[in-house]
């Protein structure tokens, strides 16, 4: 039974109806990511782009290196269009843009998914924007102000664009999907590196020529971004001084299981990416009995994604925002017509998201290890604001209203916007 029957014999009515309901399905998302707006930031990183979008000055306050030019240019529009936003505010805007946009993206990729069958219809990729809409990861992260929604959102693309690309046999299209590969590493650096097995699975089989063809027009693509960044980090020793004492110093020596000095973190961090992972693929709960071409490629990104993070290092859930956005696409695993049991573990799986981020708390402790992980719900947003209230309290009595800078290095306090 189709999801719109009574529209399944009117192309043109069914698509208005589909459009509608994505742009309620948006409007929805919008109000959910407000509901977790608070008074303040709810990470340091919102902090910095915010700034970045108004001075860029990576050696004065760099979003952490490398940078990420790509997304700060998006925020730059973004203060172009809305001068009278602050740098937080422009910062949050971007998040929830990405977020909503994401929306749009599933019903989208959803659609190419479904491009083997001869008549797909409209139903399954408007299941896969119910389920971005309402997935815990990616509400969370399209309000906290980060880069972690726009990772979703190209992700997503990237997905799409390389499913409709390998049902293609001309090397132009492969080419074009290489160059887009290589800028979205400017937007989030992680993007194309943990979506390569994407490519891998678009060149399989392909002349050995093509490959090298590709592998070049990436080279180009990436150094488009990655040369110009390296001179605004202030030449080659102080980005690559940032990006050992970033990448190497803190990451590796600790965190990853590399690491010697404490392996309890190490311990932790893959315990924690293990955790983050069952969140961002709770979708999956209702994979359905259709094979889709494309499930090898899909299986292949989420696996390097899991592995990748649970071996270096993972900070937050939304390191996985790009597994969570490929988990909206259940939907496009589903046989038609759709069975009862089939409607019912998606909606098991939508609520249970629901109520985690709705109901869950802040944190959770990481077996194993005494250490305990925060979570994207809205108690977590609640013991972050209460935190800035309280420190913004303090800082104004003993600053007796005056104008006052604070030197701290509590990590819960330095994100507080006194």
């Amino acid at each position: 039974m189709p999801l719109l029957p009574e529209l399944h014999d009117n192309p043109r009515a069914e698509r208005a109806a589909a459009v509608t309901a994505v742009s309620a399905l948006v409007f929805l998302t919008l109000v959910l990511q407000l509901a977790l707006d608070i008074d303040g930031v709810l990470d340091t990183d919102t902090i910095n782009f915010g700034l970045a979008a108004f001075r860029f000055d990576i050696t004065d306050h760099q979003p952490h290196p490398p940078g990420y030019p790509g997304y700060v240019l998006f925020l730059k529009v973004i203060h172009l269009l809305f001068p009278n936003l602050g740098p937080i505010d422009v910062a949050k805007w971007g998040s929830r843009l990405c977020g909503m946009a994401t929306v749009c993206a599933a019903y989208w990729v959803g659609t190419r998914s479904l491009s083997d069958e001869a008549a797909p219809g409209r139903g399954r990729p408007l299941l896969c924007a119910v389920v971005a809409a309402f997935h815990p990861v990616i509400w969370y992260y399209g309000a906290d102000g980060q880069s972690h929604a726009a990772e979703a959102l190209l992700t997503l693309l990237l997905f799409g664009a390389s499913v409709a690309v390998k049902a293609r046999s001309d090397l132009r299209s492969r080419l074009l999907l290489v160059i887009a590969f290589g800028l979205a590493g400017s937007v989030r650096p992680t993007i194309p590196l943990l979506s390569s097995p994407l490519l891998v699975w678009v060149f399989w089989r392909r002349p050995v020529r093509d490959w090298v063809i590709a592998m070049g027009t990436g080279v180009a693509a990436t150094a488009s971004w990655y040369v110009p960044l390296i001179v605004a980090s202030g030449g080659w020793e102080l980005y690559t001084r940032a990006q050992r004492a970033l990448v190497f110093d803190l990451f590796l020596k600790n965190y990853s299981l590399f690491a010697t000095e404490e392996p309890r973190l190490a311990l932790f961090n893959a315990t924690v990416a293990v955790q983050y992972a069952a969140l961002s693929l709770l979708p999956l709960l209702a994979w359905g009995g259709r094979r889709p071409p494309w499930q090898r490629a899909f299986a292949a990104v989420i696996v390097t994604n899991v592995v990748f993070y649970a071996v270096v290092y993972i900070a937050e859930a939304g390191y996985l925002s790009g597994v969570a956005a490929l988990a909206c696409l259940v939907p496009a695993t589903f046989q038609c017509p759709l069975r009862l049991h089939t409607r019912l573990r998606l909606a098991a799986a939508i609520v249970m998201g629901l109520v985690f981020t709705t109901l869950g708390p802040g944190d959770m402790p990481i077996l194993g290890t005494p250490f305990r992980a925060w979570i994207p719900t809205i108690q977590h947003t609640v013991d972050v604001e209460t935190v800035e209230h309280f420190y913004r309290d303090r800082v104004c009595r003993a600053a007796r209203g005056e104008p006052a800078l604070v030197i701290t290095d509590n990590p819960n306090t330095t994100h507080t916007h006194l």
